[in-house]
């Protein structure tokens, strides 16, 4: 009887063997058959759709197959599937669904709108998503810049104001003027919010931005495009931000500080000599000779336009080994801009501002007394 059950084992362990056998073979057999049908790189690189152009992108999103449809749906061939779909994955990279979203959005935007809706998740949470996990705090001016630059609308902003300056200055000034106006009525509401959801025992989110994130985003993006505009005549503007962030009441002001004052050293470095009286100049020299050497330079990058159907914000380039998506391959012949990253810390490392978005240190302070110097004597 022994013997019986023993022999029973072997012959149910060879069948087991067996099919296991056949299995192995059909997935190993679909997946060549696919790849051989494809005609996929042997090296693993990721090719994109022909073509940028924003017209197909819909498209390409649409034409993302799902290979192995036609398959028996025996164990071997849905393990086959899977596999198939990896290997799909990694030569035919569809327009991702939010860039989509996100470019129909803009698209349909007037610029004054664009600068309204600078605060709106459909760009700002792309943007975070491509930083791969990098964790930003929205009131440090060092990760607001990281955010800021990756920005659709920044970027298109940056675009239409190089061609066109007076179609997007004065709204950009607009911005800025009404985040320092209403900041402070803007953070109380925003304090009495994230105490009732703390008294509800819940987490503080919201569907859409509120008045505080239009007004911190808004006039944060507005600093940044306002010097990388050379908008030398919003010097003034900027130290009403500056000095607005000096209330003790505030917890942390709508513009980072250390951005701030990052972005006036920019304007008053770049500031046009024929456009200043003879005390401005002695004063803009003075400024120049004093702080010679304290920050630290901006970072310029070539970066995707604003309508590109592929960028650096592309989720899948922070998750994806780059053997499946290579970037440089995914953003080949994609519209381009060059814009700069502005670092605002000092040439040390350390931060202009802290992380609450304030000028504690000596050294920002006193960055900000010979700024100011030169600030005077505009009008003079």
């Amino acid at each position: 009887m022994k013997r019986a059950n023993r022999k029973l084992r072997i012959l149910l362990m060879a069948g087991v063997g067996s099919v296991l056998i056949v299995v192995l073979g059909l997935y190993v057999a679909s997946f060549l058959g696919a790849r051989q049908k494809a005609g996929r790189p042997d090296d693993g690189t990721a090719t994109r759709p022909a073509g940028p152009a924003i017209a197909s992108m819909e498209g390409a999103a649409a034409s993302t197959r799902s290979s192995g449809d036609d398959l028996s749906v025996s164990l071997a061939e849905e393990l086959g599937q899977d596999i198939l779909r990896q290997a799909d994955a990694a030569w035919r990279v569809p327009v991702h669904r939010w860039q989509l979203e996100r470019i129909r959005n803009i698209r349909q935007e007037t610029i004054q709108q664009t600068v309204r809706n600078l605060a709106n998740f459909d760009d700002r949470h792309l943007a975070a998503t491509g930083l791969g996990g990098t964790i930003i705090i929205n009131t440090d001016a060092v990760g607001q810049t990281m955010i800021l630059t990756r920005l659709a609308r920044v970027r298109r902003l940056l675009e239409t104001g190089r061609e066109q300056p007076e179609a997007v200055l004065p709204h950009l000034r607009a911005a800025l003027r009404e985040s320092i106006k209403d900041w402070r009525e803007a953070l109380r509401r925003r304090q009495e919010t994230r105490r009732r959801f703390e008294e509800a025992g819940q987490a503080m989110s919201f569907a859409e931005p509120d008045d505080h994130d239009k007004l911190k985003e808004g006039g944060t993006a507005a600093t940044y495009l306002l010097a990388e505009l050379g908008d030398h005549k919003s010097v003034l503007l900027l130290a009403q931000s500056y000095e607005s962030s000096l209330d003790p009441a505030l917890a942390y002001p709508a513009v980072p500080a250390g951005l701030t004052l990052y972005a006036m050293d920019r304007l008053v470095s770049s500031y046009p000599v024929s456009e200043l009286s003879g005390r401005a100049r002695r004063a803009r020299e003075a400024y120049l000779a004093h702080t010679k050497g304290w920050l630290a330079p901006p970072r310029q990058e070539t970066v995707t336009g604003w309508g590109a159907a592929y960028t650096e914000s592309d989720p899948r380039l922070a998750v994806l080994h780059p053997r499946v998506i290579r970037k440089e391959l995914l953003l080949r012949d994609q519209p381009t801009l060059t814009l700069h990253v502005y670092p605002c810390t000092f040439a040390d490392g350390t931060r202009i501002s802290n992380l609450m978005g304030k000028v504690v240190s000596p050294k920002g302070q006193l960055l900000w007394q010979q700024l100011k110097l030169f600030v005077d004597t505009l009008g003079s």
